[in-house]
């Protein structure tokens, strides 16, 4: 129902503040150089002096991208872990990262890639072909009690089971052809392969690191939250190192020995500010220079004080689920009444920025899936009674559950939307 954004990589401007915006990076997305290339370095006069504070609406779940999948944790992992393919701001297709250039084979079966030389892990190891290969078996070994334990990871929905079941997996192997060449084997043709690729979960962590941090044993707990040593300090080849992580939020600083543009900031701040209003006053006061998830009622304002706002494309959808465990629940019609008598227009109105658009299904337009000719019962409360009634509904009450102190771009202001 209401927009978000596509994920991308995308410069980000003192003063500014942030509507819609999924994930963030603080330098440019930088040219890759053709494969013979050295890589390149930063050809500026002035090393990068900032300091750029961004206020985010919680705090990370973990740093190991490839077991935490919710936005605060891919806001900060993005700008320490690459992967071998990034994402063209513009259109949108596979563009080379880590990866120089790649090939596949006639039958679909295997890419090989070829890796950007010279790159060092921010801890001085090396990244090579073994370095992603280590990445990548690991992702398909998670245990059974370690998915358990963080629910979060991405590997399972991407190729469909680990090694346990490996005859059910699209992935079969990573060979390490050479040093800087890696091919990597399906068991059947994947053609969204590269775009997978380009997801947070499959940015590469130095192995040296991952060891000594004991990345698959969550020994540690933040909050409720199970966590591993190497959860709470990423090592990978980005544009920033980590530096810190307290209870205000996550600190990281420049990578001087970056193969891309660092651009001009020096020191990134991520500080957590749990309500739309606490951000926005933030923002006023000048305690941060940037944030996201600009909910309606604080559009007006930014205006009127001259502060810039940038909206992206919508690419989310916010949806009420029922339990049909819940015996009332089980019946379509009781659901049938719910969905007749939620008004959608009024909570677009009131709490949602401007172009969103009632959902007929979970799957976005953007997304292939999207079925234009889905129904939609649309509003109609005398609808809803009759059906409660045919269904022979007592008035039983239902729990309803809404995160507290917590802003999405596809949910700015849960209470709210609860209240109406």
């Amino acid at each position: 129902m209401p927009s978000s954004s596509i994920p991308r990589r995308t410069a980000l401007k003192t003063g500014a503040v942030f509507l819609g915006l999924s994930l963030t990076s603080c330098t440019s997305e930088a040219e890759a150089p053709p494969p013979s290339a050295a890589p390149s370095t930063t050809t500026a006069a002035v090393a990068p002096s900032e300091t750029f504070t961004f206020g985010t609406a919680s705090q990370p779940l973990g740093l190991d991208p490839a077991l935490a999948d919710d936005v605060e944790s891919q806001r900060v992992t993005r700008q320490i872990l690459e992967g071998l393919v990034g994402v063209d701001q513009t259109t949108g297709e596979p563009t080379p990262l880590l990866a120089t250039a790649w090939t596949e084979s006639p039958d679909g079966l295997s890419y090989t890639f070829t890796l950007r030389p010279g790159i060092r892990f921010h801890d001085g190891s090396p990244f090579n072909a073994d370095a992603v290969c280590t990445n990548f078996e690991r992702w398909f070994k998670f245990s059974e009690a370690l998915r358990k334990q963080a629910p979060g990871t991405t590997f399972k929905g991407v190729f469909k089971e680990h090694a346990d079941h490996a005859e059910l997996s699209v992935f079969k192997s990573c060979t390490a052809l050479s040093t800087l060449r890696v091919r990597i084997s399906l068991t059947e043709r994947f053609t969204g392969f590269l775009q997978a690729l380009t997801l947070p979960a499959f940015a590469i962590s130095s192995p040296k690191a991952l060891a000594a941090g004991k990345a698959d044993q969550l020994s540690l707990r933040r909050g409720s939250q199970a966590l591993s040593s190497y959860a709470t300090h990423p090592v990978g080849t980005g544009p920033f190192r980590f530096s810190a992580w307290d209870s205000a939020g996550v600190t990281l600083v420049t990578n001087k020995e970056y193969w891309g543009t660092r651009g001009q900031i020096a020191t990134l701040k991520f500080v957590t500010y749990d309500h739309p209003q606490t951000r926005l006053q933030a923002l006023l006061d000048g305690r941060i220079d940037g944030y996201d998830a600009v909910t309606v009622g604080n559009f007006d304002q930014l205006v009127k004080r001259g502060k810039q706002i940038i909206q992206r494309d919508p690419f989310s959808v916010m949806y009420l689920g029922m339990n049909q465990e819940i015996p009332v629940l089980k019946d379509l019609k009781v659901r049938q009444a719910i969905e007749l008598a939620i008004d959608k227009d009024t909570l677009i109105r009131r709490f949602f920025i401007d172009n969103t658009a009632q959902a007929s299904q979970f799957v976005p337009p953007k997304l292939s899936g999207f079925n234009n000719n889905a129904p939609a019962l649309g509003h109609d409360p005398g609808k809803a009674k009759e059906l409660l009634a045919e269904a022979g509904y007592k008035g039983q009450p239902l729990k309803f559950y809404y995160p507290m102190n917590a802003t999405r771009p596809y949910l700015p202001t849960p209470e709210k939307v609860y209240a109406e």
